[in-house]
């Protein structure tokens, strides 16, 4: 009978992605908060002293207060029974917004805005909401429509046809092969985490 072990690599490579240019490649260990590495990224990269960071994997942004090893990062996993070599940690891809925007204190969920709309936003439009800034999604929006070969720069109904499309139908397969799908909110996050992925 084998068992999976509860257990951590000692460091984990980060692959910090950016809308624009080269990954940052960080040594961190499971145990860092989500706060820390945003340190290390303020210290190492000259564009992201003095702003906002925004963590994202698998579609989700990471809570400051929390640790890598809560989203699963660097966690060991290997056959207790098994006497096999270790193999290395696997890079770890985190995509980083970074604006201008700092918040003084953390977000709060806004309540609903009843005012008319003449139109919901569409596409990566809907990325506001979630509190991303308009530089956040032209780098998103440039990154995916350059990606797939299309022209993303326009308001076209096509392109955010598209958009809505590759959100709608971004979902996650989870280890035991089901799909996890749940509400809009977290489908946009998770189009993120696929831009990034290729």
């Amino acid at each position: 009978m084998s068992q999976e072990s509860d257990e951590y690599y000692e460091s984990v490579d980060l692959h910090i992605r950016w809308n624009e240019g080269q990954d940052l490649v960080l040594r961190a260990s499971p145990f860092d908060s989500i706060s820390d590495v945003k340190q290390k990224i303020r210290q190492s990269a000259p564009q992201a002293h003095n702003k906002n960071i925004r963590l994202i994997r698998n579609g989700r942004i990471l809570d400051d207060a929390r640790r890598l090893k809560d989203y699963g990062i660097g966690k060991l996993t290997r056959d207790t029974n098994s006497k096999a070599k270790v193999p290395p940690p696997a890079p770890v891809y985190i995509h980083c917004s970074v604006s201008d925007y700092i918040p003084d204190r953390p977000q709060q969920p806004t309540a609903t805005n009843n005012e008319p709309q003449i139109a919901p936003p569409t596409g990566f439009d809907r990325l506001r909401e979630s509190g991303f800034s308009e530089e956040d999604i032209r780098g998103i929006r440039a990154r995916f429509h350059r990606m797939h070969g299309t022209v993303g720069d326009d308001n076209s109904e096509e392109a955010r046809n598209l958009e809505e499309q590759w959100i709608d139908n971004t979902s996650e397969t989870l280890a035991d092969g089901s799909m996890w799908v749940t509400d809009r909110a977290d489908r946009v996050g998770r189009v993120l985490s696929g831009i990034v992925a290729m």
